[in-house]
């Protein structure tokens, strides 16, 4: 197989010149162009074309053409490429070198060299996100902080109240005038579902400071069990329980919603969440 025959960028008075892009590339000559402009620092970008030349005399001939663009463009390293062309066999056609114009390159020439490229390769990959950090923070803020708001609330909401035995008695107590039929058992259910997600908070915390590869579902668990028990109390104890604590569970229940929405769709798609939990 021959080598290259490089052509200088100039033809007779009266040619006539198409360009276009080849549908078959010199391999060789384009991976030793790549190498000798990796290493010359100012070429930013090298292209590919093809060019139909109709001299005014003679056959007509096809030749590729390569031009590059260079961040300074006082050095000539035309004797450079010619050289290093020289030295890989030849391709289809032989190679011509014309400024990287508009007057002999397409829009759509092979960009078969970018120093953005060149640059991509040697840099290293961005570690992928791992580890309790970034968003990550804020659910588990809510995990240590969820078991505290809700032991309060039931020494509060429940455990006051049915200490006062006055008021207790007033609202169970069927001759009273406030007396509730069913508050009684609307203030154990809600006791025991209060005291479940306290305890299965805990353990989702627990889970989730060991990277345990069942939080993201145990998570969803708790947070979807937060949305069905407040709408159980805003739907089915509002007539059950005091108007006030009725209330309460219903401004409640949007920032239940609000963060079932945030948080279930981020463990189910998030990267960091997937590299975390995964012991």
């Amino acid at each position: 197989m021959g080598i290259n025959k490089v052509l200088e960028g100039t033809f007779p008075i009266g040619t006539r010149v198409l360009i276009g892009v080849p549908a078959e590339q010199p391999v060789e000559a384009l991976a030793s162009l790549r190498e000798l402009f990796e290493g010359l620092h100012d070429v930013l970008e090298a292209r590919l074309g093809l060019m139909e030349v109709h001299p005014p005399k003679g056959e007509p001939f096809f030749t590729y053409t390569v031009g590059w663009r260079m961040e300074r463009e006082g050095e000539d390293i035309s004797p450079k490429v010619i050289e290093a062309l020289r030295q890989v066999p030849m391709g289809r056609w032989p190679i011509s070198i014309f400024p990287l114009r508009a007057d002999y390159f397409t829009n759509e020439a092979i960009a078969f060299f970018t120093r953005e490229d060149e640059a991509k390769k040697g840099a290293p990959a961005s570690p992928a996100p791992e580890g309790i950090g970034g968003l990550l923070i804020l659910p588990l803020l809510g995990l240590i902080a969820s078991p505290i708001r809700m032991i309060y609330q039931i020494y509060t909401g429940m455990i006051v109240p049915l200490a006062n035995a006055q008021a207790w008695d007033a609202l169970t107590n069927p001759s009273s005038p406030s007396f509730m039929p069913f508050y009684a058992a609307s203030v154990g259910f809600e006791l025991l579902i209060n005291l479940f997600l306290v305890v299965f908070g805990v353990w989702v915390l627990w889970n989730f400071l060991r990277s345990k590869k069942d939080t993201p579902t145990l998570f969803i668990l708790w947070v979807g069990a937060h949305v069905a028990v407040n709408l159980v109390e805003v739907l089915l104890l509002g007539r059950l329980t005091p108007q006030a604590e009725y209330e309460a569970a219903l401004r409640n229940l949007p920032r239940i919603l609000i963060t079932a929405l945030i948080w279930i769709p981020y463990f189910l798609l998030s990267k960091r969440v997937r590299n975390t939990f995964t012991r």
